[in-house]
């Protein structure tokens, strides 16, 4: 075993002979993508003895059977999510971009280039590296003005056994605001590996809301990081939403760098089966004055299994901040499993900062209420959990979102 530099334990496994391999059948890789692979092979693939994996494995994620995706067309996935979306959609149907923005003041475009965020604090640059690594082509959504109209990015898989990285590049420019759903999905029993980042540089008196919805088939693994900058009196409204795959890893990494700056979070695990849903959050209070409030839910059924790690890290002249991590966890079998860890790493000392954590099952009293009111067990299930569940998503994404969200997690009346 080695440590690296930034003290994250790992081993030399087959993993990164594996996307070593993978690397050298690219035909002409950028400069930024062989300094990327030379990062991620210096740091190597974590494994369960590295502190921010220790939960979750990559063993199957990461196997000598995947290849590369060519350039490929295919039918337009058509699905439900998005039926009766009054709105600008576009697909990326195996990291191909089809169709185009077509509203005033948002500007959708094609990049060879990478621009990646400065990590102010954050250590873990797994994910991203290999994103960088391995990413054809990266998208780059302007936002210069107040956009009403909401836009809508699908990004679909259909090629069994594969890597690919998808980047997707958003800058708000000052006074800006617009509200974008990310939508990840894929073809059943693929046994391939996404690694999908997302970037936000929220400009001065910006306003971003941000809906990520993972629904990929019950054999694709996702290895995601969404990274935002926070410039002063900017508000990111980010809602995620964690359905489907069988092993789901999320970093969410928000620098706070501008005073009067706001981030609102509300995440959904929704785990059955045999999933595994991992999610780190990491917020960095860099400035006073600014304010961070998240809301992170797990249901979890079956044999599935939730990992959540949230810190809300102050600065030392970060005063006046106000944060407020949360994190409700509901367990439907005696099998399920969570693992939640919730810090605070505060540096300054005229602050009002809380976390918690709850693990619980279903309320006996509260069952029993409803069943002397007629409904039957499973019924009375339905209406405890949905209630738990639709918090994160009910008033924060379109309404026939909310609909599909409910037929997809069973809350259908």
């Amino acid at each position: 075993m080695t440590t690296s530099s930034n003290n994250l334990a790992v081993m030399k496994t087959g993993a990164n002979l594996v996307l070593s391999d993978l690397f050298n059948s690219i035909k002409l890789p950028s400069e930024q993508q062989k300094n990327a692979l030379t990062n991620l092979l210096e740091q190597g693939v974590p494994t369960l003895r590295t502190e921010r994996w220790r939960y979750t494995t990559l063993r199957k994620a990461i196997s000598n059977q995947l290849k590369l995706v060519d350039t490929t067309t295919g039918e337009l996935p058509q699905h439900p999510a998005l039926a009766g979306f009054d709105a600008e959609k576009v697909t990326i149907l195996n990291g191909q971009l089809h169709g185009a923005i077509s509203i005033t003041g948002a500007e959708l475009n094609i990049s060879n280039d990478v621009s990646k965020l400065d990590s102010h604090k954050h250590d873990d640059g797994f994910i991203d590296n290999t994103n960088i690594a391995f990413v054809e082509n990266t998208l780059k959504l302007d936002i210069s003005k107040n956009i009403e109209q909401l836009i809508v990015l699908h990004f679909h898989h259909t090629i069994a056994s594969s890597l690919l990285a998808n980047r997707l590049e958003i800058v708000a420019a000052r006074n800006s605001s617009a509200t974008i759903v990310v939508l990840h999905t894929s073809d059943n029993d693929l046994n391939s590996t996404l690694v999908p980042v997302t970037t936000l540089n929220a400009g001065a008196n910006s306003q971003i809301t941000l809906i990520n919805v993972q629904d990929l088939g019950s054999h694709t693994f996702q290895l995601a990081k969404t990274h935002a900058h926070l410039n002063a009196d900017s508000l990111f409204k980010f809602t995620q939403l964690e359905i489907g795959s069988q092993l789901s890893r999320h970093d969410v990494v928000v620098d706070v760098l501008g005073k009067g700056a706001e981030f609102v979070h509300s995440n959904l695990l929704h785990g059955t089966e045999k999933q595994v849903l991992d999610t780190h959050l990491d917020v960095y209070h860099h400035v006073d004055h600014t304010q961070s409030s998240m809301g992170v839910k797990a249901v979890l059924d079956d044999k599935s299994r939730g990992i959540f790690n949230g810190k809300i890290y102050v600065e030392v002249d970060a005063q006046q901040v106000n944060a407020d991590l949360q994190n409700n966890n509901l367990l439907l079998s005696k099998f399920a499993e969570i693992n939640t860890k919730p810090e605070l790493e505060i540096y300054a000392d005229d602050v009002k900062c809380a976390h918690g954590a709850t693990v619980g099952q279903l309320n006996e009293e509260s069952l029993f209420y409803l069943r002397s009111r007629g409904l039957d067990k499973e019924a009375a299930e339905k209406v405890l959990v949905s209630a738990f569940s639709r918090s994160t998503y009910y008033g924060l994404v379109p309404s026939v979102l909310e609909e599909w969200l409910d037929a997809r997690l069973g809350f259908e009346s």
